[in-house]
């Protein structure tokens, strides 16, 4: 189970997953999980997600679609630049 969705299936629902970000922050995050650089990457992340242009929820399915890096990841690392910009 996988943020209340089973990954055994053939079916992946992350792979259907529709954003509710802004269109260009979601394509820039796409991107820079493409060709990723970690503290770049999250970086990149944080700042859209600072500024309301995606959700976590978005973030944690691009980062799983495009690089298979867990949702749980995704959250530490923004937890993780939370604290270094207070």
């Amino acid at each position: 189970m996988y943020m209340g969705y089973k990954l055994n299936t053939k079916e992946n629902p992350m792979e259907k997953a529709t954003f509710k970000g802004n269109k260009n922050d979601v394509e820039a995050i796409r991107n820079s999980f493409r060709n990723f650089d970690k503290w770049e990457t999250y970086g990149l992340c944080f700042n859209a997600l600072k500024s309301g242009g995606v959700t976590l929820g978005d973030i944690a399915c691009i980062a799983w679609n495009e690089g298979g890096i867990a949702p749980d990841v995704i959250k530490m690392r923004m937890l993780q630049m939370k604290k270094m910009a207070n």
